[in-house]
């Protein structure tokens, strides 16, 4: 590495990294430092460090009061008016820049005739850039947790909701989780260029990314083509559904599938199936080599 390239490394991680009021720990060993709401990344952004006090922080529901049902040790989180955020080292820099140059080459850019997967030169593939877009909104929830339960393939199976949705009043996209729909926090409508209106296209399904020549690892339960077929077996999305401009429910209809690596991915529509809605379910092995 480049000395100029290790001095923009740390540059970085000064930004990124905020001062911690307090630092807690998930059930499963990762360190979160609880970053006063108003000093999170997010307003270094040009567009939001000069009116960032006219967001305000949801309210928390634990309001220091322990759970059973929660990723923390101590039960509940992060103080009120603090955020937890993961706090960042270097390999994680170099992992993401990574991650975003292999994007940056290898995925046309986005417009009509092709929709899809894109992403923007120079913007990050997560919230590892010196100032993400991101606003997170919870003191319970941090944006990149591990999942505390994982399904096992055909046995106990485990599932999670995710909603996002654009508010009418004010034009900004949330994200929430879980089957209560938690909200998580917002990306400004300030951030988006086409997207600041509205959106033409949205993807279900599963992604992974690798640099070129190290092997491509599993999807899904990381079973071997082909699919199953069946939920019991497969990483699967349902319930699919839409919100238009009228914030009616709309189900999907027109769709297509997308695949890349056909030899060791794959995804398959099973269309409505009852109660469980729209399905898809997709997998792969991995183990593809290339670039």
């Amino acid at each position: 590495m480049l000395v100029e390239e290790d001095l923009e490394l740390e540059e970085q991680l000064r930004f990124l990294n905020k001062p911690a009021v307090t630092t807690i720990q998930t059930k499963s060993g990762d360190t979160y430092n609880c970053v006063n709401y108003y000093e999170q990344p997010a307003f270094d952004h040009p567009a939001l460090k000069n009116e960032k006090y006219k967001y305000q922080m949801r309210l928390s529901n634990n309001k220091g009061k322990k759970e059973k049902n929660t990723i923390w040790l101590n039960g509940y989180g992060c103080p009120v008016g603090t955020v937890p955020i993961k706090p960042i080292t270097k390999d994680d820099l170099i992992r993401a820049k990574s991650a975003s140059n292999m994007y940056d080459s290898k995925v046309r850019p986005q417009d009509e005739s092709y929709p899809g997967l894109h992403t923007q030169r120079g913007s990050c593939y997560n919230t590892l850039c010196p100032a993400p877009a991101f606003i997170l909104e919870t003191s319970e929830i941090p944006l990149d947790y591990a999942f505390p339960q994982i399904s096992q393939r055909g046995g106990d199976i485990y599932s999670t909701g995710f909603f996002v949705y654009k508010d009418k009043a004010n034009g900004d996209w949330y994200l929430q989780v879980g089957t209560k729909g938690v909200g998580i926090g917002r990306w400004p409508q300030k951030m988006f260029g086409a997207l600041a209106d509205s959106a033409s296209y949205i993807e279900w399904g599963g992604q992974v990314i690798t640099p070129p020549n190290v092997p491509s690892p599993e999807m899904g339960s990381g079973h071997q083509l082909p699919l199953s077929l069946d939920e019991r077996y497969d990483a699967v999305c349902n319930q699919i559904r839409l919100i238009d401009e009228n914030n009616n429910e709309v189900n999907p209809e027109d769709t297509e599938t997308l695949r890349d690596i056909v030899t060791v991915y794959d995804v398959v529509d099973l269309g409505r199936r009852g109660q469980e809605g729209r399905v898809i379910v997709y997998g792969g092995n991995g183990g593809y080599t290339g670039n």
